[in-house]
């Protein structure tokens, strides 16, 4: 910048400054941004966690053979208020097993044997991470989406006491 132009420019700011403001006033700008989602609902809880009591499973019922299961144990999954988006389907987070990925781990404590498996209602495997369509009713904006879990041992490593196995699930949508 040329040095003689500086006093000058120097000069112009402060009488742009010097000018005196008659009155003020502020806005408030407000809003919010939200994702187009649904409210889930795990179980007919009324919450995004649900319990599903799977009973008492007998270690003989599960080391009789390999590949012994325990009962399926009914749930369901409900999307609700789905507003905003369309094509909704979601995934179960769970790990899955190495050798099959039709199973997913279970805990440790439980055995080395023993992993679950989650069906969806027409009785097939849904795996990790698989996206499963849900039929969203444009007129209701919900649907129930029924799966069964169950015990699974693959041999006779299976340990006695309580568990708590936890499968995260994600909502997608378009």
């Amino acid at each position: 910048m040329n040095k003689k132009l500086l006093p000058v420019s120097i000069a112009a700011l402060m009488m742009i400054g010097g000018m005196n403001t008659a009155s003020a006033a502020s806005i408030l700008f407000t809003g919010t941004i939200g994702a187009s989602s649904c409210v889930l609902d795990v179980n007919n809880s009324g919450s995004t966690v649900g319990d599903v009591d799977m009973g008492s499973i007998s270690v003989s019922a599960l080391t009789a053979n390999s590949g012994a299961t325990s009962a399926a144990v009914p749930f369901t999954i409900s999307l609700k208020n789905c507003t905003g988006g369309s094509n909704y389907s979601i995934e179960f987070a769970g790990t899955s097993s190495s050798f099959n990925d039709n199973y997913y781990l279970a805990p440790e404590s439980m055995g080395s044997g023993v992993f679950y498996e989650i069906k969806d209602s027409e009785g097939r495997n849904v795996k990790s991470k698989e996206l499963i369509a849900a039929n969203i009713s444009k007129d209701e904006q919900s649907a129930n989406m029924h799966f069964t879990v169950n015990l699974l041992a693959v041999n006779e490593l299976v340990n006695q006491g309580s568990f708590v196995m936890v499968n995260g699930i994600n909502v997608h949508y378009e």
